[in-house]
């Protein structure tokens, strides 16, 4: 699943020590709350330019979902020791182009990895 940015998200850490609980708060970490037309689902293509326009701008709430569920993934991958260093991290990507880079090298695997689509 993935972490909200319209509010906090409950955690159920996982560890050879048992489960530990807690919760991650958006604006601890300096985002605002999400504006729901920017982070609504759609089709596949317009899902496609939301991100795409996110990782370009790296601005707005699309961006922030995007920044905070990467750094989730820092987090957990053991790349950064809190999730304000991870997110940080995510941001500094997402600057950079190289998440948008990263993106496009998927989407270019996934296109090539992709059965043919029967014509109907």
């Amino acid at each position: 699943d993935e972490i909200s940015t319209s509010a906090p998200t409950t955690v159920a850490e996982v560890t050879s020590d048992g489960i530990r609980m807690w919760r991650i708060d958006p604006a601890e970490l300096g985002i605002a709350p999400a504006i729901p037309i920017e982070i609504a689902g759609g089709e596949p293509a317009e899902n496609a330019a939301v991100i795409t326009t996110a990782l370009e701008s790296g601005t707005g709430s699309a961006a922030d979902l995007i920044a905070l569920n990467a750094a989730a993934a820092i987090l957990v991958a053991g790349r950064a020791a809190t999730l304000a260093d991870a997110l940080t991290s995510a941001r500094e990507s997402i600057g950079s182009g190289g998440a948008r880079e990263r993106l496009a090298q998927f989407v270019a695997v996934t296109n090539e990895l992709a059965p043919e689509r029967a014509e109907h």
